[in-house]
């Protein structure tokens, strides 16, 4: 397992990894433990067994279809957005561009939040990150994380309905 999302975030950003992770534990965890008989013990099911069995529990909560998506190569985008942005490291000129687009782009996805990681440092990002987020009007509010969450190394960006 370890390996393969070692493949997987040499080919694709942080953010698609973490959330590639997440998937495969969930999966893991719903396939760990059946039941055989009176017996239990661990197994592996392939995607297409635990989707069928997951069709055959009729008191399983249903999700409704969510909207038709564009086959694939069909040459429409499809709008990803990072619910997380680093800015660490970066001087202004360069974050700046990088935090518009971030917001761009988790605004067309619809996000309701996107914490934006600045550091702690000299404070310089923290106030440039401040100022844009002040004159955008498509943020409800912000403010910094938990102190275990980063705290004021961090600001969580809120957006309008």
């Amino acid at each position: 397992m370890e390996e393969s999302l070692g493949r997987a975030r040499a080919a694709v950003d942080e953010a698609t990894a973490r959330e590639a992770r997440r998937l495969l534990e969930q999966a893991i965890e719903a396939t760990e433990v059946r039941e055989k008989g009176n017996v239990k013990r661990e197994t592996w099911l392939s995607l297409e067994e635990l989707r069928r069995l997951k069709q055959e529990q009729p008191d399983a909560p249903r999700r409704p279809p969510g909207p038709a998506r564009p086959p694939g190569g069909a040459g429409h985008p499809v709008a990803t957005a990072a619910s997380e942005i680093s800015l660490r490291g970066l001087r202004l000129d360069e974050a700046e561009p990088m935090l518009v687009k971030a917001l761009d782009d988790a605004v067309a996805a619809d996000l309701p939040y996107l914490r934006v990681i600045h550091g702690k440092g000299t404070g310089a990002v923290r106030k440039l990150v401040h100022d844009v987020l002040s004159a955008d009007a498509r943020v409800q509010r912000f403010g910094f994380a938990p102190a275990n969450q980063g705290g004021h190394g961090v600001t969580i960006v809120e957006f309008t309905a």
